[in-house]
């Protein structure tokens, strides 16, 4: 068939967009510690701008996924690092294992993302795909994810309790001193160095 098929984004059906959304604000309304996963989906769906709204209406802590680096900006005030199972950034998997719901936003599950193993996390979960919205027991089908990070931003109330916790477990980002110009070359202080060439607009 045409390429427009497999392309052309699935507009979202109205009154399944507005299930979805009363759905979702319902469901965050009777959680105490709820946190957000981004996946790799998002950029897909171009919907960086609308979950950056939704995060900032919320205002708890946010997780991504390591194939969705770069898609929530890391010098933001609620990013709390990358979740990858065992090897997470600091933190990072401690305060989504602490949440009691989990908002997943454009998310892959796999055996790479969850470092060898398929199951889901053992907490409540709100998975949002590209073109449906998937709760405890239901699913909201014909729901593109752009519309409804839009719609859900302004139907939430905010709870940073996350974004507290986490604040208060991680840890301070090590000081590394610089070795003697006359020492060996190490690794440690390569990794010094490339760090002060690094802006926010670098790309490595």
């Amino acid at each position: 068939g045409p390429i427009s098929a497999v392309v052309d984004p699935i507009q979202s059906d109205n009154a399944s967009l507005l299930a979805a959304i009363d759905c979702s604000a319902e469901y965050l309304a009777g959680k105490e510690k709820p946190i957000i996963l981004v996946g790799p989906k998002v950029r897909r769906a171009a919907a960086e701008t609308e979950l950056l709204r939704l995060v900032e209406a919320i205002g708890c802590a946010v997780v991504v996924q390591p194939a969705a680096k770069g898609s929530f900006p890391e010098d933001h005030c609620q990013y709390a690092g990358i979740f990858w199972g065992q090897v997470s950034t600091l933190a990072a998997d401690s305060i989504l294992n602490w949440a009691d719901a989990i908002v997943c936003v454009g998310v892959a599950f796999t055996d790479y993302s969850t470092v060898g193993w398929t199951a889901l996390p053992n907490i409540s979960l709100m998975i949002a795909g590209l073109d449906h919205i998937i709760f405890p027991g239901a699913m909201c089908g014909r729901v593109h994810l752009r519309d409804f990070l839009s719609g859900l931003e302004k139907t939430v109330h905010r709870n940073e309790t996350t974004l507290t916790e986490y604040n208060r477990i991680r840890p301070d980002p090590p000081l590394v001193e610089a070795a003697s110009p006359m020492a060996p070359l190490t690794r440690k202080e390569m990794s010094r160095q490339v760090q002060l060439l690094l802006t926010p607009e670098t790309t490595l």
